[in-house]
């Protein structure tokens, strides 16, 4: 598994494993990546960066092009055996979540895993009142 963050670059000698930090401090190149890959414009903090999580996929088509799951969690998650769970998922699974949120509620914001489809990285968009 790879693993993106987006906030300041972990200290040298922190990261561990397939870990990449993507420098989220320049609020202008994020809010101008949010208008064109959201199509909105908004007044960026730490709570809209959460609200934002369904979006960091979309947000980074060149990163989610890479791979066939995508998703978001929070930072204290401890993930375990991602690898051996998805190997497990069917063809047409679409989703891993932590199975006290299946069926309801699907997600918290904990933890996510999709798969990189079109329908999937763009679920979002069906939101009603979504801006």
């Amino acid at each position: 598994a790879t693993f993106y963050f987006v906030g300041p670059p972990l200290p040298p000698g922190s990261a561990i494993g397939n870990v990449v930090s993507l420098d989220g401090r320049n609020g202008t190149l994020l809010r101008e990546r949010i208008a064109t890959h959201l199509g909105v414009s908004i007044r960026l903090t730490h709570r809209k960066m959460c609200d934002l999580k369904p979006t960091w996929p979309a947000l980074f088509p060149e990163l989610a092009r890479l791979h066939e799951w995508v998703g978001f969690s929070d930072l204290d998650v401890v993930y375990g055996d991602l690898d051996g769970e998805i190997a497990r998922l069917q063809e047409g699974d679409e989703l891993l979540v932590p199975a006290g949120m299946y069926p309801q509620p699907l997600a918290n914001g904990n933890l996510m895993l999709f798969r990189s489809t079109h329908k999937l990285l763009h679920a979002w968009e069906r939101i009603p009142g979504r801006q």
